[in-house]
């Protein structure tokens, strides 16, 4: 009697219904959760069930809303979790920027036969189950049901797996419960954490202008030129000025006038939180960017500014660097230089560049934005910077991990020619070159790839170095000697705006005390709190992370 009220109860087919398609979905895109340690393997998938049994559940109370979001919920468990189990890259609210402010050039690097199917199939289940709700109608629950059902996914939720005391007493099952780790929770809260920074940044009102404030010339050269190369996702334990077995630099290291800078930390692990630092008075100590560029300032005292770009100008209202810089006096993007995104390699600046130091201006300040070692790293060089070999996945007779850093070093090579020509196009002159990453990149430690990760030390760890001319040195000395004592310093990129300043002969109030490299009053250990100490973890043996037989070509 009671089993036979049980079944004809009016919400059981609607909890069967979203039952079984939270079932299914845990399955498909939460599946990694069923591999943790011990009876993790059970609590973890139920706990992700759970989440998404109470979504579900909402969502197909009013059919109107089911019909739109579900596949977007599929459609971004689908993306996701195929680039969290290759990549192990959460999904949060900087992810969903990554997937928001990209464009079709850069997502398409990422598109396979794998994921596209993946993608397809997954659609065709959003599909099915609302074709199927709307063909079999099914009765929606009753209120009181609605409200003890979801009080006890609640419960169950919130007041057990993500509650503290959970928490301290498994630690080990709470780290696999993330999230940002479990779909489509991961999503709904990166989607609202991604629009909620959007706000935070309109909020913010507008920027103080760097040339409004205090600010003196301590010297005044009317022929000098400074370039500032921002490097992508370089990590410094791949640049063989740092150490690195490999030859990842060959002409760097024949640079007499290069100061190198080996232990510099990156503000962050992407590059929408690590340039405006680079470009700006905010640092580590205070990171809120309340003012313009260091290029306001470098206009009040007439140079001519460029900031030319291998990155495309996303607008003013959802990315940073591109909100600072309104007060240029020439911009160039990729999508101004009509260049297909393939073939957007970094020196394709060299028109540009040369256009620029052609130019009338007496003194000038050049930006290079460069595409560097982003993935895909295959397609960030040319045949002359192939040096490491095999490069592709067509080769089966080494591991993929060992492809991976082939074309990543190869991309470094290629990073190494490029500072190089710049240095070439100016050698003669009255000129100093900037070279720093933005942030490093993961290459298979831990299973990590790419960035995105603050807390991995090689997503941290980047490439930064000064080079000056012999006319410059010869005019600033001191300057250059400073350079050469501060470079055992543990340093950071809030060293840069100060240093590239002083460099030019300004200073500002905006710059804080302790962190002008030229100077001999330079500070360490700004910015690098529990990143540097980690160094040592960095190192990696050679003989073990590269066969003898992929050395070189």
């Amino acid at each position: 009697m009671k089993k036979n009220f049980f079944l004809h109860h009016p919400s059981v087919p609607y909890v069967l219904f979203i039952g079984i398609q939270a079932a299914i979905f845990t399955s498909l895109y939460n599946g990694y959760l069923f591999h943790a340690p011990g009876w993790g393997q059970i609590i973890c998938p139920f706990f992700a069930f759970a989440n998404t049994l109470m979504c579900f559940y909402l969502l197909f109370l009013w059919w109107p809303a089911a019909v739109i979001v579900t596949p977007i919920f599929y459609l971004m468990a689908a993306i996701g979790s195929y680039y969290y189990n290759l990549y192990k890259i959460d999904i949060n609210h900087s992810s969903i920027a990554f997937v928001f402010e990209t464009h079709f050039f850069e997502a398409r690097e990422f598109i396979n036969w794998d994921n596209a199917l993946w993608t397809i199939l997954s659609l065709c289940i959003a599909f099915f189950w609302i074709i199927y709700s709307k063909l079999k109608p099914i009765k929606k629950p009753h209120y009181a049901f609605t409200i003890l059902f979801l009080l006890l996914l609640i419960i169950i939720n919130f007041g057990i797996f993500d509650a503290k005391w959970y928490r301290n007493i498994y630690p080990t099952l709470s780290s696999q419960m993330r999230y940002s780790k479990i779909f489509p929770i991961n999503v709904i809260k990166g989607i609202r954490g991604y629009y909620g920074e959007l706000y935070k940044i309109k909020s913010m009102g507008p920027i103080i202008n760097c040339a409004a404030t205090p600010s003196t010339q301590t010297f005044t050269d009317k022929d000098l030129t400074i370039i500032f190369i921002i490097g992508e996702s370089a990590r410094a334990d791949h640049f063989q000025l740092n150490g690195y077995t490999r030859e990842t630099n060959p002409r760097l290291v024949k640079e007499h006038n290069l100061i190198n800078f080996p232990q510099t930390v990156s503000f962050a692990a992407c590059t929408r939180y690590s340039v405006p630092v680079m470009i700006t008075p905010s640092d580590s100590a205070h990171p809120k960017i309340k003012y313009s560029s260091f290029i306001d300032l470098f206009n009040k005292y007439n140079f001519e500014t460029y900031w030319i770009s291998l990155n495309d100008a996303l607008g003013t209202n959802n990315n940073q660097t591109t909100r600072l810089l309104k007060n240029i006096d020439h911009t160039a993007f990729r999508e101004s230089m009509h260049l297909e995104y393939e073939l957007a390699q970094d020196e394709v600046l060299y028109p540009l560049l040369i256009s620029a130091l052609k130019a009338t201006a007496s003194s000038k300040f050049i930006v290079l934005h460069t595409r560097g070692s982003h993935y895909a790293y295959q397609k960030r060089y040319c045949k002359k910077s192939r040096k490491f070999v095999p490069d592709t996945n067509k080769d089966n007779t080494v591991k993929k991990n060992q492809i991976t850093i082939n074309a990543y070093d190869n991309s470094i090579v290629a990073t190494d020619d490029f500072i190089c020509s710049v240095i070439d196009n100016v050698r003669d002159d009255n000129a100093v070159v900037i070279y720093a990453s933005d942030h490093g990149e993961s290459l298979g430690e831990d299973g990590y790839y790419q960035h995105g990760n603050p807390k991995r030390i090689e997503q941290r760890m980047v490439p930064f170095m000064i080079w000056c001319s012999d006319t410059y040195i010869a005019r600033h000395k001191d300057k250059f000697l400073n350079l050469r004592n501060n470079t055992k310093l543990q340093v950071s990129h809030d060293y840069i705006f100060p240093t590239t300043l002083s460099l030019a002969g300004i200073s500002s109030k905006l710059m804080r005390g302790g962190l002008d490299l030229s100077t001999s009053s330079a500070r360490p250990g700004s910015g690098t709190s529990g990143i540097i100490g980690l160094t040592a973890n960095l190192t990696t043996r050679e003989d073990e992370k590269i066969p003898k037989h992929t050395r070189d070509r």
